[in-house]
């Protein structure tokens, strides 16, 4: 039995494209949130869509959300069956299903870069900006990864804005590069959020980041977003219709484990 399961392990990881998880010992090996987008439908027990609709340079729509072949896919296309050129996105958040303070949050990602399209994995919080003075209790935005529109294949960017998006907004951000964000095979992106700070990671290894040090430390309970939106310009001639774009954003599997200190 136990060469049985050690050689399904194997194939698991071998499949996968990348080693299986390797959790810091301050959290819970066992998930409070996780999908691993087996089925053919949105889990609408877990997701909802967020913030359907305009956004900025897109309509958020759910027809851009697609699960198949044991992945989440995201799409950015556009139509002119209108006579005019519009391009849509989509969005989907755990703010009405899951939301939890601390954890180690982690999603296995790949995308293809268009020009103008931005994708990322956030953590938020329902109450950010709400009380300046105090933004650990109105919690944070965490962009676990985010490839930002002017960004380039082998870039990507941890971030953590604070007090709102007026004009007392407050961020952190680190833009990092890696290749391996090109050779079409995913990737974990995680942070490890506990009451002493934030700690990000990519395949496992801890990110060596200055300055998050000097960021607020959020106690709120917070949710996770899977997004993908045109801020400021794009393609004169969009991104092509929904079957035949190639600005997608993948997902594999998203997991968050609960932080329990030095328990185990």
């Amino acid at each position: 039995m136990k060469i049985q399961l050690t050689y399904t392990l194997l194939l698991s990881t071998l499949f996968s494209g990348y080693a299986l998880a390797q959790i810091p010992n301050e959290f819970s090996p066992t998930p409070s949130f996780e999908d691993n987008f087996d089925g053919t439908i949105l889990n609408i027990q877990k997701w909802d869509y967020r913030g359907l609709g305009v956004r900025k340079n897109c309509i958020n729509t759910q027809s851009a959300v697609i699960v198949r072949n044991g992945h989440l896919t995201i799409k950015t296309y556009s139509n002119s069956s209108s006579g005019k050129l519009q391009n849509y996105c989509g969005m989907i958040s755990t703010q009405k299903s899951f939301l939890q303070s601390y954890g180690y949050w982690e999603a296995a990602i790949r995308f293809n870069r268009a020009e103008g399209n931005q994708v990322a994995f956030w953590v938020q919080s329902p109450t950010m900006g709400l009380d300046l003075t105090n933004p650990e209790k109105s919690g944070v935005e965490i962009d676990v990864f985010e490839h930002l529109a002017e960004a380039t294949q082998d870039q990507y960017d941890h971030a953590i804005h604070w007090n709102g998006y007026g004009s007392a907004h407050k961020e952190w951000s680190k833009r990092l590069s890696t290749n391996k964000l090109a050779d079409g095979q995913f990737h974990k992106f995680a942070v490890a959020w506990t009451p002493n700070g934030y700690t990000f990671y990519v395949d496992d290894i801890p990110q060596n980041l200055s300055g998050l040090d000097q960021v607020p430390i959020s106690i709120a309970n917070q949710y996770i977003i899977l997004s993908s939106e045109v801020p400021r310009s794009y393609p004169a001639q969009g991104y092509g219709p929904i079957n035949a774009t190639t600005a997608t954003f993948d997902v594999d599997y998203i997991k968050v484990y609960p932080y329990i200190g030095n328990k185990k």
